[in-house]
């Protein structure tokens, strides 16, 4: 398990920051945390750019789990 970068810290900080951006919106917790992995395992699981980071902020903070 350590060799996988889902289990890292890195990756857990990410996708419960993904999360609680999606809770300010008023999406229920578990919805969030299953689209936070969802957009993360959508975008390989690897590094983001800035540009990409935005989109999806402003994705997941309009309560939205589409691609925008």
């Amino acid at each position: 398990m350590k060799d996988d970068i889902l289990y890292s810290p890195e990756t857990a900080a990410l996708l419960l920051a993904m999360t609680a951006l999606q809770r300010t919106a008023g999406v229920g917790a578990r919805e969030a945390l299953d689209r936070s992995y969802d957009a993360w395992a959508e975008h390989g699981g690897g590094a983001w750019q800035f540009s990409e980071l935005a989109a999806l902020v402003d994705r997941l903070a309009a309560g939205r789990g589409d691609q925008a």
